[in-house]
């Protein structure tokens, strides 16, 4: 339940920014609460979206793991995207430490 999260890890690709529940509802809650203090919001990049066209919402600000080329998750293949992934995991334990533990 998003009203009652300490964490949200968001799955970001151009699907999810369109869709007008997740905007309205789920982003709408979460942003909210993550400004006032009542959970942490990690977006992570899955799918390419254009920073320069898409609504981020507010998302490009939050996000902790963005490697220098900005690429996603989907468009690396066999060991880069092993080692995103595991770059992007010790990211989310470090936020987990700092805010949790």
């Amino acid at each position: 339940m998003v009203a009652a999260c300490q964490l949200g890890v968001l799955a970001i690709s151009r699907s999810f920014l369109k869709s007008p529940y997740i905007r309205q509802q789920e982003l709408a809650s979460l942003l909210a609460r993550a400004q006032a203090g009542g959970c942490r919001v990690i977006p992570v990049l899955l799918k390419p979206v254009d920073f320069r066209q898409d609504d981020l919402h507010g998302l490009d600000a939050l996000q902790i793991y963005r490697d220098h080329r900005t690429k996603s998750f989907s468009e690396r293949s066999g060991e880069r995207r092993n080692a995103w992934a595991m770059s992007l995991e010790g990211q989310i334990h470090a936020v987990l430490r700092r805010y949790f533990l």
